[in-house]
């Protein structure tokens, strides 16, 4: 599965929000929203405040926070207007592992 974040636009010190590829995982995830999540489904991201958390949304439900050493330059992204989703890549005894892109 893989751990740790990776990051293909921030660590270049671009900042384009609209061609955003982030390899994380949810921290804290919730056990019980995961179990209705499969790899490849797709999760709404949110800003909980105008300074985060970031949360993703399954259905309406929080399955866990956005953790990445770009997380500062997420929410900047998100404060202006940049949408992005997480993608689920895998799910191993309650790890979720996700990749973030834009969707604008």
């Amino acid at each position: 599965m893989g751990g740790g974040t990776y990051s293909s636009f921030f660590r270049k010190g671009n900042g384009d929000c609209s061609n955003v590829i982030i390899r994380t995982q949810l921290f804290s995830p919730d056990r019980e929203v995961l179990k209705k999540i499969k790899s490849g489904y797709q999760m709404e991201m949110k800003l909980s405040g105008s300074n985060g958390p970031i949360v993703a949304l399954f259905e309406g439900e929080v399955a866990g926070t956005i953790i990445t050493k770009d997380l500062l330059q997420l929410i900047t992204c998100m404060n202006s207007g940049f949408k992005f989703i997480a993608i689920v890549r895998s799910i191993d005894s309650g790890a979720c592992a996700i990749t973030i892109k834009s969707i604008q």
